[in-house]
């Protein structure tokens, strides 16, 4: 279903795909399990869907909301201000954030936990503690990015490194994941993306560089006065002095 520049599509026993017809843009989307949330352009928040938590019922007044997220009953917003507003269900202590907590810069919602960064890099987490989701460690400030999923909690380091913790099968990190530069926690599974590193600066990743027998290292490989990047866009063989062979 779609109202103007939104869409949302799947299951709708709640109504959580029907758009409000009044909602004409957002600048940022969030679903739960059976409810949808929307940021209007003007700080707003407007709510859609199963209500039976109370996660649909926006509360009163609230404006300058500049980021939200979705539990799975409930919702969280982020005011301009750095200070956050929750409802919905507190089941698990899932809206119920900590006192004195300093100027918000990013916030996540799992299923019944809920994570702040601050604008220092460092991470906050609250309710649901089955998994260990919420149990922070102290290794990974500073931080510059964070997700939640199902009983775990994803983290991107400052220096693109991503660490989870909580549910064993996805927060165990067997081959650690390193150079991104965003992440993101689905029900039982996390993804991100990697950063493009060019150490040689010739407009070609070191990856693809080593895949095509490169040097990573060195911007121009055979020495011909043309850079890997530039030979590759014209079609040249950066690997050959004289890509066709004619003497040249």
């Amino acid at each position: 279903m779609c109202s103007s520049d939104l869409r949302a599509w799947g299951d709708n026993r709640f109504g959580q795909a029907a758009i409000p017809a009044s909602l004409t843009g957002a600048v940022a989307v969030a679903a739960g399990h059976f409810h949808s949330v929307a940021l209007r352009p003007d700080g707003t928040v407007v709510c859609w869907g199963d209500n039976s938590a109370l996660q649909s019922t926006v509360p009163p007044g609230l404006s300058g909301v500049v980021a939200i997220a979705a539990g799975a009953a409930h919702t969280v917003a982020l005011k301009s201000d750095g200070s956050l507003v929750s409802w919905g269900s507190n089941d698990r202590r899932q809206t119920t954030a900590p006192a004195n907590l300093p100027r918000i810069a990013r916030i996540a919602a799992g299923d019944y936990h809920t994570l702040a960064l601050s604008r220092q890099g460092m991470i906050f987490a609250w309710g649901d503690t089955a998994q260990k989701q919420v149990a922070v460690p102290s290794r990974i400030s500073p931080s510059i990015a964070i997700s939640a999923g199902a009983g775990y909690s994803l983290a991107l380091t400052a220096t693109g490194n991503a660490v989870g913790w909580g549910t064993p099968a996805v927060a165990a990190q067997s081959n650690p994941q390193t150079n991104l530069f965003a992440v993101s926690a689905g029900f039982q599974a996390a993804a991100g993306i990697r950063a493009r590193i060019d150490g040689d600066q010739d407009g070609i990743d070191d990856g693809t560089e080593v895949a095509l027998g490169l040097s990573s290292v060195v911007p121009d490989t055979d020495q011909d006065g043309l850079e890997d990047g530039v030979e590759l866009r014209l079609g040249l063989n950066p690997l050959a002095t004289d890509s066709d062979q004619d003497g040249v």
